[in-house]
């Protein structure tokens, strides 16, 4: 294996940093995701500052669905109660046939 001096720049990555996006892109694995009541939802922003993959996006709160794992550290930290986490079959069980296809249609990128 290379010493760390020979690699390439780039491949060494450090730590996400709070509130920034992981580069991994998910694709549709997740077993639940997160679902927002914005009835509850106080914009503290706690949510996105604890997603480890920097999934929440605010102005206005939603999730990157691409980018979550469904952890559920964000329904964890939320004060108010305003996540919950949804199975993921659940979830797609109320969508149309033509959504889920859509939804698990093959990316441009590989996924």
């Amino acid at each position: 294996m290379p010493r760390w001096e020979v690699l390439a720049p780039g491949l060494i990555e450090f730590g996400p940093q709070p509130g920034k996006r992981n580069l991994g892109f998910t694709t549709p694995w997740r077993w639940q995701r997160p679902i927002i009541d914005m009835n509850k939802c106080t914009d503290c922003k706690l949510c996105h500052y604890y997603c480890p993959d920097g999934a929440i996006d605010f102005a206005p709160i939603k999730v990157d669905i691409d980018y979550c794992k469904g952890c559920g550290t964000c329904e964890k930290v939320c004060p108010v109660k305003a996540i919950k986490m949804v199975p993921e079959i659940e979830y797609l069980e109320g969508l149309r046939d033509e959504e889920v296809l859509r939804r698990f249609e093959q990316r441009e990128y590989g996924f």
